[in-house]
This record gives C-alpha cells, structure tokens and sequence, in this order.
C-alpha cells in the first residue's frame, strides 16, 4: 500500500488527475465525519494514494466508504484481513493471499487457515454482474511451500460444515459458552419460556443434525440447570398449558394408522 502511495506521489505511475481528486474528496469527507483517530487519519491517507485497508476494527462508515469506492471502481486495491471474505459481494478482478497462515492459540503457533477460508477469500476474484473472469493467488514462500500449498487448499476437500451453536466435546455447561449464550438469548428475547419450547426450538436447528436427540435434550438440561443456578434464570414449573401441549403432541405421535393389509384384485389376478 505504502508503494503504490510512492508511486503515485513521484509520478512514477500516473493516473488520471479526475481520478486523483476523487481520492481526496472521500478522504476529506472521512476525515470530517469521523473524529481525528489515528486508524481514521491512516485510513484517510491512504485513500488519498488510491488504495485502503478494511478490518474489523474500522467503524461502519468507514467501511461502507471503502467498499462504496472501490464498488464503484474508485479505488485500486483494498488489503483486508479474511473479514472481507465473508459475505462482501465486491468485483475484485484480482485476489493475492499473502499469508495462508496465522496465529492460533489452540495450536500454540502459526497454524494453516482452513481450506473453506482459503477457498472463500479465492472466491472474490470474478464476481458475477461485476467481471466476466477473475484470477487470484496465494503467495508461496519457496518451492516447498508452493508444494504444501496446492496438496493443501488445491487437492484437498473442504473441512465439514459443523454448528457453532454448542461445543459439541464440551463435559460441563460451563465449557459451552456459544449454547449457554445462545440458550440465554432466546429465553430473554425470543420468547422461549418453557422447556418443550426451547426443545421444539432447537430441534429445528443445523446442530440438532448433528447431536442425537438424547444428547442435545441433555445438554439443554444442563445448560439450563447452569442458567438457573448462577441466578440468570428463574425456574418456575411448567404450566398447565404447557402440559396439555406435550401431552397432545405425545397422544398425536403414539396413534397408528390402520393399514388395510388386504391383497388388492390386481395382485390376485397373478395367482
């Protein structure tokens, strides 16, 4: 980014000056809307050299700002950290992956990004309604790096798709931050005020796929019993109402259909 700011500044590279005074427009209104931080003052500056960063730590304007230009081809070239490749529909002829690594905590070191990840930042380059083609890359260190790199994200599957609702290896409520956070939102706003609404509820989630019934109703139980100890929940009994709904559902589920077993005409005709 510093480099093509050079170029620009000492002519090296030319560009239209229309062009030119557009990157100082948004970088003038950038610096007016937002207070004189230091990220926004870098931002601004490198608005000015045609290019721009995007991460999560930019405000919502500054990033919607960055994306507008460089929507509408005003911008040369974004650096982004994988946020961008989530989800950000934008005509990015061109996608380079520096680093195919980063630190993890778990790992206790510089670990590979998953190929889902790799292969979703890959597919940036060539948006549909925005380019007929695009082309990306992935930077290698040396040969044996460019060798890891295709068996890795090049012949490999992607990972599984798994739900980060609940921590599926968690013993105890208390290892399973994502279901006790998600079990306590949906009680205080979703409406969900009883058990069998809660079960109803998330039987019908992507985890429910992956966590037989037996285990996901223990995990409820304990995670609501967590709730309940720790004074975020109060547990009150189920109603009357509540009652008739699963005794109604279990009488719905237990009846039989009376099949008529008889050989129709057509088979006996073949006797």
């Amino acid at each position: 980014m510093d480099q093509i700011r050079k170029q620009i500044s000492d002519g090296s590279e030319r560009y239209d000056s229309e062009l030119i005074d557009r990157w100082d427009k948004i970088a003038e209104r950038l610096t007016r809307r937002e207070d004189t931080s230091v990220m926004g003052r870098s931002l601004a500056q490198a608005i000015r050299g045609g290019v721009a960063f995007h991460h999560a730590g930019l405000t919502h304007n500054q990033r919607k700002t960055v994306e507008e230009a460089f929507r509408q081809g005003t911008l040369l070239a974004i650096v982004a950290t994988p946020t961008l490749a989530q989800g950000v529909n934008l005509p990015a002829r061109r996608v380079i992956i520096r680093d195919h690594r980063r630190w993890s905590s778990i790992g206790g070191g510089s670990m590979p990004l998953p190929v889902m990840e790799i292969r979703q930042m890959l597919g940036r380059a060539g948006r549909p309604k925005f380019d007929d083609s695009g082309d990306a890359w992935i930077l290698a260190k040396d040969e044996d790096d460019e060798l890891n790199i295709v068996e890795l994200y090049m012949l490999s599957e992607p990972e599984e798709v798994t739900s980060k609702l609940a921590n599926p290896s968690a013993i105890r409520a208390e290892e399973d931050p994502a279901l006790l956070t998600h079990l306590l939102s949906v009680i205080a706003t979703g409406g969900l005020r009883d058990r069998d609404s809660i079960s109803r509820f998330f039987d019908k989630t992507f985890l429910a796929t992956q966590m037989s019934e037996q285990s996901l109703e223990s995990r409820l139980d304990d995670v609501i019993g967590w709730l309940a100890e720790n004074g975020m929940i109060t547990k009150e009994g189920e109603s009357e109402e509540v009652l008739s709904r699963i005794k109604e559902r279990e009488n719905s589920t237990s009846e039989t259909e009376d099949w008529q077993d008889e050989m129709p005409e057509w088979a006996k005709t073949g006797e």
